[in-house]
């Protein structure tokens, strides 16, 4: 995959997708002794790094606290390909929306359920639906909860206007109340 991206194959993979950089040996170091086995490379990756002498660090023109990563994405990248995760869709550059809304329901109902409810009745403007607090007081009455939910809204072609978010709100509450006998928080 490396290759394909324009980098080059190395050669196998290390087995883990991060790999901290060794670094190179200085002057006067003592040669550096084979590793073999797993634990060898385990300790080696967890000892103590020296900082680079200043000729390096200025060859390199780094600062004086510097530190390397290599990072090895392929075998994330291939995770995610073969699981099928890997979707990915437009960034909209129009603004988002906010709502918040509290449906007052059934002690009994679950929130997992409120929310696929609020999914559904938000459609495609429903970028994101979080719950944010859930709320249980003798003002609500007996056996009630009041579930909250932030709605981020956008619209991929266009900005939304008021009227538009505040018929989403409208057709949650609505749908709510006939689905799950909710009424909106006041």
């Amino acid at each position: 995959m490396a290759a394909a991206l324009g980098g080059h194959d190395r050669g196998p993979r290390p087995e883990y997708p991060l790999r901290p950089l060794a670094p190179r040996p200085h002057r006067g170091d003592p040669p550096a002794r084979p590793t073999s086995g797993q634990g060898d490379r385990a300790r080696q990756a967890h000892r103590p790094r020296r900082r680079a002498p200043p000729a390096g660090r200025a060859r390199a023109r780094t600062p004086e606290r510097a530190c390397a990563v290599e990072i090895n994405l392929d075998p994330l990248l291939e995770t995610a390909r073969d699981a099928g995760a890997l979707q990915v869709k437009a960034v909209s550059t129009f603004p988002a929306a906010k709502e918040d809304i509290a449906l007052v329901v059934d002690e009994t109902t679950t929130a997992a359920e409120v929310e696929a409810l609020v999914r559904q009745a938000a459609g495609d403007l429903a970028e994101e639906v979080r719950l944010f607090d859930v709320f249980r007081g003798p003002q609500l009455g007996e056996g009630k909860k009041s579930l909250a939910f932030s709605l981020v809204l956008r619209a991929p072609d266009r900005t939304l206007t008021a009227e538009e978010t505040a018929g989403v709100r409208k057709r949650v509450v609505k749908r709510a109340a006939k689905l799950l006998g909710a009424e909106l928080r006041s």
